[in-house]
């Protein structure tokens, strides 16, 4: 064998060698694939029960409250009790409850029966209220279908009309008798019956308003004083002849005529006159010194720089 050719053998042996071993590695990655998508479906599979398996005992412990609620079940028993346990409950509130019927007991697959009651009954409002507060007291699983109440004319007296369903649930734990007082939001009855009281059942019920916001404390303060009146504001540099200023005070109808050196006091300004120039003059007060044009009025002046005053 040529030397050519045994490298020819040699390069097809290597691919072979390769070829053998990325199929290999494809196998053992197909396989692993394999096996971790079976883990999966494994464990979705343990989630899936274990989360049907929390729901059935919650739907259980749900039933089972619902069994401890229940009337007896007994369907004739449980239509006997409670019509029993209603008029009681009106007596007891003082209200005259007369007229209960039962007006049906129904089947509902084989979960429970609803028995259905009307009554009629008259009162005052505190004793409906009562009856109310004791039949929403009661733990059992019922409620009122129908409260239909009517004021009888000329006093506080109600005609009322209720519809009533009470249930009966299969596997009840309780072969008679009523379950047991539930706490409401507010366990005293006269509360509610305060509350009612306060309200006309016939008018639209409207919340009280809220508390108005304290009113805003108002500080007064006193007005600032008005300025006081200038006549300097209205004293004008009229004219200059030679060496005097003539200035005229329009306010009090006089003329003054001042030199350099002389005193200058007109309404609140006092000051010295400093010099008269030809078209104007400087004087000088406590705020400092002030230059006027002629025709200009001397106050409030033009402010001169001391370092220009000299």
């Amino acid at each position: 064998m040529t030397k050519r050719e045994q490298n020819l053998l040699a390069g097809v042996v290597g691919i072979v060698g390769l070829w053998a071993v990325w199929s290999g590695w494809q196998w053992f990655q197909d396989a692993q694939s394999e096996r971790q998508a079976r883990l999966d479906s494994a464990r979705q599979a343990v989630a899936d029960a274990q989360l049907e398996q929390s729901q059935a005992q919650a739907k259980l412990r749900q039933l089972e409250v619902w069994q401890a609620q229940s009337l007896p079940t007994d369907i004739d028993q449980a239509q006997s009790e409670y019509r029993a346990w209603l008029i009681a409950q009106g007596e007891a509130a003082g209200l005259q409850l007369d007229d209960v019927k039962l007006s049906g007991a129904q089947a509902r697959g084989d979960a429970y029966s609803a028995i259905s009651y009307t009554a009629e009954a008259q009162g005052d409002l505190s004793q409906l209220t009562k009856f109310l507060h004791k039949f929403y007291s009661a733990g059992a699983l019922h409620k009122l279908t129908k409260l239909q109440i009517t004021r009888l004319a000329g006093g506080q007296q109600f005609k009322v009309a209720l519809g009533i369903e009470a249930l009966a649930v299969r596997g009840a734990t309780r072969d008679e008798g009523m379950p047991e007082v539930v706490a409401l939001a507010s366990g005293d009855e006269a509360k509610y019956v305060g509350e009612l009281m306060s309200r006309n059942l016939f008018a639209k019920y409207a919340p009280p308003a809220p508390p108005k916001p304290p009113e805003p404390k108002v500080v007064k303060k006193d007005p600032p004083p008005p300025p006081k009146f200038d006549d300097a504001e209205h004293a004008y540099l009229t004219g200059i002849v030679q060496d005097q200023a003539w200035i005229h005070v329009r306010t009090k109808d006089e003329t003054l005529r001042l030199k350099a050196g002389d005193k200058l006091k007109v309404g609140l300004l006092e000051g010295d006159i400093v010099s008269v120039e030809q078209r104007a003059i400087t004087y000088k007060t406590s705020e400092g010194i002030f230059s006027v044009s002629l025709g200009q009025p001397i106050r409030p002046g033009m402010a001169i720089p001391k370092s220009d005053a000299g």
